[in-house]
């Protein structure tokens, strides 16, 4: 399978690549400052600030593969209602991050997507170690 048109699945969702008619969604999780407060930048970014980082990602994801960034999409009505990334880090790990929008929070999906992804991402690589960071106020996270 080419890992470029792969999915994964949950028991919830959908996991696909990330592609330019996200702009929209992903400018929903960005623009909104309760997702942002957190976030290395911190303050809800523009559309066009959104439209930069998406095409820069996309860009580079071929390069990354099978690493990278996927929307999550709820499998009952394919709303999208988050990304998730797995990304190469320091000292030979890898970096867990998300964003989900905020009427799906404490629902368990940030873990259902996640455990799906690390192995998704172990199976291509046989990779072990995986760091997840966050802001030491972000409690849920």
């Amino acid at each position: 399978m080419n890992p470029r048109s792969a999915s994964i699945e949950t028991s919830r969702t959908i996991l696909r690549r990330i592609a330019l008619s996200d702009l929209e969604s992903l400018h929903r999780f960005e623009s909104n400052p309760l997702i942002m407060q957190f976030t290395p930048s911190r303050i809800p970014q523009t559309l066009e600030q959104t439209k930069t980082r998406l095409e820069g990602q996309i860009a580079k994801q071929a390069s990354l593969e099978p690493f990278g960034i996927w929307m999550a999409d709820l499998k009952a009505t394919s709303t999208p209602v988050g990304w998730f990334m797995l990304m190469p880090a320091e000292n030979s790990q890898l970096e867990l991050g998300f964003m989900i929008l905020q009427s799906h929070w404490n629902l368990g999906l940030t873990t259902e997507v996640s455990r799906a992804l690390i192995e998704y991402v172990r199976k291509q690589t046989g990779i072990g170690k995986i760091i997840a960071k966050t802001n030491h106020d972000n409690f849920a996270s």
